[in-house]
């Protein structure tokens, strides 16, 4: 399985939707069974069995919806802004893997297996409740040697809820799927309880995310990074600030952000990104933050976007943070 749109489902374009849904409210079925078999022990519970769940409530957001209206795009206030109908096929391809290695007896080890673009689930330490987080896993990834881990927080989306997230993926930013350079990092993509803005049982699912992916893949603690975009900048900022010695660089992309933690973060390498067209009230000046860490000795760099606003969507964009965590290690 190299992503979750591989498996035995495929719908696009032209599958006629009476058909797909037909065939799909028949899967979910059998998915809800195999779950409810799996309870109690019989499945395993940490992982596996979360996302199981998560993908049978993902398939069941899409079909209690409008299948024929299946548009990619829309403007930041739409809740769901995506292809619903190879969504669905995800959905339904990651349930029945997780059924499969559930049969077969995995532990949540099997995760680190999978390859490509993944929705998962686990179970909460802070209150036993199933949240979903994403991953990207390189296709050459090899245990054999040592990953760096991208750690990345998304913006706020005001009518996007746990359901429309987790079929989403990478859609809160949808420019890393069009231009980023990925394939050398191991990437994660934590919820944190959605606008909660990463603090409390937020901050909780990040830091738990980032133990989950670092038990389970071969990562390099010296190359651990963290950034993030608007209401996720301010929270990789504040993250970093409060947890300096786990990352090695840190990038944040038109936030707000506290200047009283700059002294936290005086030996973390930092990269801001900002657009020339944003608004100055949806952002802390960039230029002014620098300064003040470079008065305490701090490595910075300010990239501006003269043509983007809240929104950076410019190849450089993509290709100065990945290099920019690349020359980077733990000091």
């Amino acid at each position: 399985m190299n992503s979750d749109l591989q498996g035995r489902y495929r719908f696009d374009v032209f599958s006629e939707v009476g058909k797909v849904e037909a065939e799909a409210r028949t899967v979910v079925e059998a998915l809800r069974a195999a779950a409810g078999g799996f309870e109690g022990g019989a499945g395993e519970e940490r992982v596996l069995l979360p996302s199981l769940r998560l993908a049978i409530a993902a398939a069941e957001h899409l079909l209690d919806g409008e299948l024929e209206d299946n548009l990619v795009g829309g403007d930041e206030e739409t809740d769901l802004r995506c292809d619903k109908l190879t969504e669905l096929a995800r959905a339904l391809n990651r349930g029945e893997k997780m059924v499969e290695l559930m049969e077969a007896g995995a532990g949540p080890e099997a995760i680190a297996e999978l390859r490509g673009d993944m929705r998962i689930g686990y179970r909460s330490s802070v209150d036993g409740s199933e949240q979903p987080f994403c991953l990207f896993v390189p296709f050459d990834y090899d245990s054999g040697k040592r990953w760096p881990l991208m750690v990345r927080l998304h913006g706020m989306w005001t009518k996007m809820g746990d359901a429309e997230w987790n079929l989403q993926t990478y859609e809160w930013d949808r420019e890393f799927v069009r231009y980023a350079p990925r394939g050398s990092f191991v990437e994660l993509y934590p919820w944190g309880r959605g606008n909660e803005g990463y603090r409390e049982s937020g901050l909780r699912d990040v830091l738990d995310t980032m133990a989950l992916v670092e038990e389970l893949f071969s990562i390099d603690e010296d190359r651990v990074y963290i950034m993030g975009s608007s209401m996720g900048g301010a929270g990789a900022w504040r993250i970093a600030a409060e947890y300096p010695e786990r990352f090695a660089a840190l990038c944040c992309v038109v936030g707000v952000y506290d200047e009283k933690l700059v002294e936290k973060l005086a030996k973390l390498p930092v990269m801001f990104h900002y657009g020339g067209l944003d608004r100055p009230e949806r952002v802390t000046s960039p230029e002014e933050t620098a300064e003040l860490l470079r008065e305490l000795g701090g490595e910075v760099e300010v990239v501006g976007h003269p043509a983007s606003g809240h929104r950076i969507e410019t190849t450089d964009y993509q290709l100065a943070y990945y290099r920019f965590f690349a020359k980077h290690r733990r000091r």
